[in-house]
Formats: structure tokens, sequence, C-alpha cells
């Protein structure tokens, strides 16, 4: 069975233009037919989309890359020293926000 570009494009939900880049990188083969303006339009074989799609299944678990470690859990403001404003305040109290305008 031979598909056209706007075929496979819906087959595997992207876009033509995806499919086209596809053929002419190389990565899909097909046929030209016709002798319209551009050299004729795209027919892919069914057996070649198949194997195009296999390839791509085997690319993303091969590319795939392994997830970053998990990074500690961040202790924010450590070069703080809050103990003096605790000490005047208690543990209790909110800082408040302080005004620099004279």
């Amino acid at each position: 069975m031979v598909v056209t570009v706007a075929e496979a494009a819906a087959l595997l939900r992207v876009s033509e233009n995806t499919i086209r880049n596809a053929i002419r990188a190389g990565q899909l083969p097909a046929l030209r037919v016709g002798i319209g303006k551009k050299g004729g339009a795209y027919r892919i074989l069914q057996e070649d989309l198949e194997a195009f799609v296999a390839r791509c299944k085997e690319r993303i678990v091969t590319v795939a890359a392994p997830l970053p470690p998990v990074l500690p859990p961040l202790t924010a403001f450590r070069h703080v020293d809050v103990s003096r404003w605790l000490a005047a305040n208690g543990p209790n109290q909110t800082p408040t926000k302080t005004s620099n305008a004279h």
C-alpha cells in the first residue's frame, strides 16, 4: 500500500512538514510521482513508514538520558543568623518589612 504525505502525517499525528523533513533528511524513504512544479509529489510505502516508526521507537529508548540524581533538600538562607532576631522577638513573631525611607 502507498500513502501520501498527508496520510502519513495523519497516521503519525505530526505535521506534513515533519514528514517532508524526514524524507529530505533520508530518514524516511519515499517515491516521487508526477512532474509538478517542485518535481512531483511524494508517496511512501507502508512498509517504509512502519520501519521509520520502529527506528524512531528504538531511538527514543536509546537516546533517553538517565534521570539526574535527586538533590538533597535545600536549606534556604543557611548563611543568615536569625538568633538575635529570635532572641528579641520570640519564635512566634513574624518578621515585618522595614522601610529604608528617611
